[in-house]
């Protein structure tokens, strides 16, 4: 896909295990949770630090957002690199949620497609960014912290005597 800067982009899921994948997001977002193989390097520093990615590879490039990494996207393809988008950045698709919430509770998730009901929409897409875009709307909150507040929030209101 090819957004409308004309920004070449995959999805997170069709980045190659073996692809160069660099990581432009601040160190705070970094050291919260990163992609094992992925290079660091945050946008403030993509200058000096230019020399160390390679130009006989492609680049995937991936920020939060998508954002961030589709602005580096152009600016290598300007400078002579093969760079690609990571579309929709690191932000979790459901099966990320999953594994998350197991990862953090320890237990098993299942899910389970329920039938169709009087009402459903038969396909539905949440478009973050064009809510971002037009309500000028952003997240408080990344997914893993999100996460982690509601469990907490639910396991005290499991707890005897809590009202």
């Amino acid at each position: 896909m090819t957004t409308a800067q004309s920004v070449p982009e995959v999805p997170a899921s069709e980045v190659p295990e073996d692809g160069w994948l660099l990581d432009v997001r601040e160190p705070y977002e970094w050291s919260a949770g990163h992609a094992p193989a992925a290079v660091h390097i945050p946008l403030a520093q993509l200058n000096h630090r230019a020399g160390e990615i390679p130009k006989d590879d492609t680049v995937y490039v991936i920020c939060r957002s998508g954002a961030r990494s589709a602005r580096v996207v152009l600016a290598l393809a300007g400078g002579g690199w093969q760079a690609v988008n990571v579309g929709g950045g690191t932000n979790a698709s459901l099966h990320a949620v999953v594994a998350l919430t197991e990862q953090l509770t320890g237990r098993h998730v299942n899910l389970q497609a329920s039938g169709t009901r009087d009402g459903d929409t038969p396909i539905t897409r949440a478009d973050r960014r064009r809510a971002q875009q037009l309500l000028g709307w952003q997240p408080s909150v990344d997914l893993q912290d999100g996460i982690t507040h509601h469990l907490h929030t639910l396991a005290a209101s499991l707890r005897p005597g809590a009202a």
